[in-house]
C-alpha cells in the first residue's frame, strides 16, 4: 500500500468507517506523518486532534498534550455555554473566561476530553496519535494502550494510531502484540511512499532557486532510477541544498548551476544515509569477475556516487564537477579555502560554452591543435584548473589522441611538467596529506596506463615533499619559539604508520636543532613544557633504540654541563619519570 493512501484511510475512518481504533503501520520515513499531518491541516476546522508521542517521558505529559489539543479546538467560552452548561460548570474554577490562563494540571485528565465530546456529541471526534515507536522508554506500551482504550470508550471518539511496529523492541514488542490484538480493530500496512509527496516536499521548499519544470523533470527521472525508501533522507538533502545555497554560493541566481548543486546534494545525502549501492556480502561472493570488480570499486563511497548517480566513473561530467565540495559540506569540513575554490568551479561551469563540441567529434587538425595547446600550456606551466577532475580528463584526452594520431609527445618532460602544474594548482600544505594526493580510481578508465604512471609518480613525489615541507614548518615554529603541539600531530601519525623515512628525517632535524627542546633555564609556561613532553614522548614511543640513546646522551650531557639548577632539574624530571628505555 502506498503512503498517499493514508490520507484516504483517515478520511474514510473519520466520515464513514465503523472502526473506532485503527493502526497505520509503516517504516520510518515512508511518509506516514506527512500524509497524516496533511489531513490534519486540510481539516483544521473539524474535530480532529493530532498528538505525537515523541519526547513524551511520562503519562502525565501525554495527557497534558491531549488537553492542550482539546483547548486549541475551543473557539470561545461563549460557545461552550451554548453547547452545554454541564461541561462548563466542571471547569469554571480552572479556566479563565478569556481562555488565556488555564490551570491544566487541576483539570481531571479524562474530564476535559469527555466534556468536549459531550459538547460535540452529534459529531465525530478523531484523535491521531503518531510516533508510537518513538515514545520514551519511561512510558510503557501498556500505559499508552490504556490511554487509547480509555478515550475510545467515549462514544463519538475515533482513534488513529501511527507508527513503525518493527522499531518496537524487546518486552515492549510482546506487550504491544498482546494489546494490539485486543484493542486495534483494523491495521493498514504501508510499504512504499508516493512520488507526489517527494515532489511536494522538494518543489515547495526549493523551487525559488530553480527552474521548476527542470526540477520536476529531474525528480521524476531520479526517483524512477534510485529506489529510495525514506522521506527523511530526501528532506535532509533539501536541507543540505538550502545550507549550501545560503552559506556557500556567491551567485544564487544561476538556476542551471543550482540544479547541479541540488543533484549533488541529493546523491551525497542519499548514499551516505541509505547506502543504496554499497556492496552486500552476496555481491562480494559473486562468481562473475566483472561483478567482483564493480563490487570492489563500490566499497568507496565517492566512487559509488560517481558511478551510480552520475555515470561519471570513467569520465569527467559537468554534474559531477563539484562532488568533492558537496561531500565536504555534508561532513562539515567547509573552510574558507574550500568555499572559495567551490565558487571558482561554479563560475567556470557557468562560463563554459554549452555549444562547444566534444573533442571526439572534431576534425583531425582541430583535435591536434587542441591537444597541442593543452600540452604546450602544461609544458610552459601556464595551464591552470579549478578541479582535479577537469585536469585528469584533459590528460586522458592527451594520452588517448597521442596514441590514436601518433603525435609522439616527449612523455618524460611532460610527466615532469605535470608535477609542476599540480604543485601550482592543487598542492597546499594547509590541506592534509591525503587531500594533496590523487585518488587511484582515476586509473580505472580505459587507456589508463599513462594516467596511472602520472598519478603514482605524483603521489610518491607529494608524500616526500609534504613531509619535507612539514619538517621546515616545524623548524620554523621552533625557531620562532611558537611551541604549537598541533604541528607535531602529522609526525605522530606518520610514525604510528611506521614510516622509516619519516623516522630518519625527523631524527635528523631534531639532532641538528637541540632536539627541538626549548630553553628550560628560565621561566616557562605550560605550553612550552607540554611541547617538551611531546618531543620526549615521540622518541619514547616511535624511535629506534639508537635514536633514543642519542637523545638520552644529549639529555645527560645537559644535566652534567648545565650551570642552571632550574634547567638541570627539569631535564632530570624528564629522564627520571619518562625514561626512554
Amino acid at each position: 500500500m502506498e503512503a498517499k493512501e493514508i490520507y484516504a484511510i483517515i478520511d474514510q475512518t473519520y466520515k464513514k468507517s465503523a472502526y473506532k481504533k485503527i493502526f497505520i503501520n509503516g517504516a520510518w520515513g515512508i511518509g506516514k506523518s506527512y500524509y497524516a499531518d496533511k489531513f490534519y491541516r486540510d481539516n483544521s476546522e473539524k474535530n480532529i486532534l493530532y498528538i505525537s508521542l515523541f519526547g513524551k517521558s511520562t503519562v502525565d505529559e501525554i495527557n497534558d498534550e491531549i488537553d492542550k489539543q482539546v483547548l486549541k479546538k475551543i473557539k470561545g467560552i461563549q460557545k461552550l455555554f451554548k453547547k452545554g452548561g454541564r461541561f462548563l460548570n466542571k471547569f469554571k474554577p480552572s479556566i479563565d473566561i478569556s481562555l488565556v490562563s488555564i490551570d491544566i494540571p487541576n483539570i481531571g485528565k479524562k474530564f476535559l476530553l469527555e466534556g468536549y465530546a459531550e459538547a460535540h456529541k452529534k459529531e465525530t471526534i478523531m484523535i491521531i496519535i503518531d510516533d508510537i515507536e518513538r515514545k520514551s522508554e519511561k512510558v510503557s506500551i501498556i500505559d499508552i494502550m490504556g490511554i487509547i482504550e480509555s478515550m475510545s470508550l467515549i462514544s463519538n471518539i475515533k482513534i488513529v494510531l501511527i507508527g513503525d511496529e518493527t522499531n518496537i523492541q524487546g518486552k515492549e514488542l510482546k506487550n504491544w502484540k498482546n494489546f494490539k490484538e485486543k484493542i486495534i480493530e483494523k491495521e493498514y500496512k504501508i510499504d512504499s511512499f508516493s512520488i507526489e509527496a517527494i515532489n511536494s516536499l522538494i518543489v515547495k521548499k526549493i523551487s525559488k532557486y530553480l527552474n521548476e519544470n527542470d526540477l520536476v523533470s529531474f525528480i521524476d527521472d531520479f526517483f524512477q532510477k534510485h529506489k529510495i525508501k525514506n522521506l527523511r533522507s530526501i528532506n535532509k538533502s533539501v536541507n543540505l541544498f538550502e545550507e549550501v545555497l545560503e552559506n556557500y554560493v556567491k551567485n544564487k541566481k544561476d538556476k542551471e548551476n543550482n540544479l547541479i548543486i541540488f543533484k549533488n546534494c541529493l546523491a551525497v545525502t542519499i548514499e551516505y544515509t541509505e547506502e543504496l549501492y554499497k556492496p552486500r556480502n552476496e555481491e562480494n561472493n559473486a562468481d562473475n569477475q566483472s561483478k567482483l570488480i564493480i563490487s570492489e570499486l563500490d566499497k568507496d563511497i565517492v566512487t559509488r556516487i560517481l558511478s551510480h548517480y552520475f555515470n561519471a566513473l570513467f569520465m569527467n561530467t559537468k554534474d559531477s564537477n563539484i562532488l568533492n565540495y558537496i561531500i565536504d559540506f555534508y561532513n562539515n569540513n567547509a573552510n574558507s579555502e574550500c568555499i572559495e575554490r567551490f565558487n571558482v568551479v561554479l563560475d567556470s561551469m557557468k562560463n563554459e560554452s554549452e555549444k562547444e563540441k566534444n573533442i571526439f567529434y572534431l576534425s583531425e587538425d582541430e583535435i591536434k591543435n587542441k591537444i597541442e595547446s593543452i600540452v604546450s600550456s602544461i609544458m610552459n606551466n601556464t595551464y591552470s584548473f579549478v578541479s582535479i577532475e577537469k585536469f585528469i580528463n584533459d590528460l586522458y584526452e592527451v594520452f588517448i589522441w597521442n596514441k590514436a594520431l601518433g603525435m609522439n609527445f616527449d612523455k618524460t618532460n611532460l610527466f615532469a611538467s605535470i608535477n609542476n602544474v599540480l604543485l601550482k594548482n592543487y598542492y597546499d600544505t594547509q590541506k592534509e596529506e591525503y587531500k594533496n594526493k590523487i585518488d587511484s580510481f582515476y586509473t580505472m578508465r580505459p587507456e589508463s596506463e599513462d594516467i596511472r604512471k602520472v598519478i603514482d609518480e605524483y603521489n610518491t613525489f607529494i608524500e616526500n615533499k609534504y613531509m619535507d615541507d612539514k619538517l621546515l614548518d616545524l623548524l620554523e615554529t621552533y625557531n620562532l619559539k611558537v611551541y604549537n603541539c598541533n604541528r607535531l600531530e602529522y609526525f605522530c601519525q606518520k610514525l604510528l604508520q611506521q614510516s622509516t623515512n619519516c623516522k630518519i628525517k625527523f631524527h635528523e632535524l631534531c639532532k641538528n636543532n637541540n632536539y627541538l627542546l626549548p630553553d628550560l633555564s628560565k621561566e616557562i609556561d605550560e605550553i612550552t613544557w607540554r611541547w617538551t613532553h611531546e618531543i620526549w614522548d615521540i622518541y619514547r614511543q616511535y624511535m629506534d633504540e639508537e635514536m633514543k640513546l642519542e637523545l638520552n646522551n644529549f639529555a645527560n650531557s645537559k644535566i652534567s654541563k648545565s650551570k642552571n639548577s632550574i634547567e638541570k632539574h627539569r631535564i632530570e624530571v624528564l629522564v627520571k619519570y619518562k625514561p626512554l628505555f
